[in-house]
């Protein structure tokens, strides 16, 4: 059986961290190295990840450089590979999102493994069950924990730089002083540079007075900026929002 890879995907993410100064903030926390399929493609993502967690600068001399010094440059596919890799990708704008595919794809192999094993312990009548259902447990709380952003503790100067870098590409994004997903409203905008990334929004007040009809507002102004948007209400059907979606955009 095919296990389940995306090996174009991984060589995006290389080539995007190799020549994107944000690139490395943007899936350090959610990658490892031993989520890539290719082999050459841990060894390289280990380096770029060491030099970023070091404060080094990278890019196609500094990785390669890396990874002479780690004697690994051969195995993986020496400097022409390196400079191939950068090649790949004309920017960092989805990098996030195939990183995540990427890291599902991992998940799904340890499934594979790991469902393989239990299949076979099932099966085996001299071992205790109970240890049999201990490692099926441990499995999925694995894979659940593995589902997540693998968080880690960061000292302060990992830290830091990722915030730098952050900052950077905020301010490149700048429009009118918004450096996040606007909201719509000029004040409000002044006041939060519109939404960044991991906010979480709570809009709170009296039954009837206009929350519903606010938040559509705010998603509406976040899909006219070209931002993928999504509803959900516990209280009306997915028309009547409908309505008062065309009702707010109507004269």
């Amino acid at each position: 059986m095919l296990q389940p890879q995306a090996p174009e995907l991984e060589e995006t993410i290389l080539g995007a961290c190799l020549i994107e100064k944000e690139g490395m903030a943007l899936v350090d926390e959610l990658l490892k190295p031993e989520m890539f399929y290719v082999t050459r493609h841990q060894l390289i993502y280990a380096a770029l990840q060491a030099m970023f967690h070091a404060g080094t600068n990278i890019d196609i001399l500094t990785a390669t450089e890396e990874l002479r010094k780690r004697g690994k440059l051969d195995d993986a596919g020496g400097p022409f590979y390196i400079t191939q890799l950068s090649s790949r990708v004309a920017s960092s704008a989805h990098l996030e999102y195939h990183a995540r595919i990427v890291h599902q794809k991992y998940i799904r192999r340890e499934m594979i493994v790991g469902f393989s094993k239990l299949l076979t312990l099932s099966g085996d009548e001299t071992i205790d069950l109970t240890d049999t259902l201990v490692d099926a447990h441990n499995l999925l709380d694995r894979l659940e924990g593995a589902c997540g952003h693998n968080r880690q503790l960061r000292d302060m100067d990992t830290l830091m730089q990722a915030t730098l870098v952050e900052a950077e590409g905020r301010m490149r994004k700048n429009k009118d002083g918004v450096t996040g997903i606007p909201t719509g409203l000029t004040e409000l905008d002044k006041m939060t540079g519109g939404w960044q990334n991991n906010d979480l929004i709570t809009i709170a007040a009296r039954p009837a007075v206009g929350k519903t009809a606010f938040a559509l507002h705010l998603a509406k102004a976040a899909a006219a900026a070209g931002h993928h948007t999504v509803v959900y209400s516990l209280e009306m059907q997915g028309e009547r929002l409908g309505d008062r979606w065309l009702l707010s955009a109507g004269e």
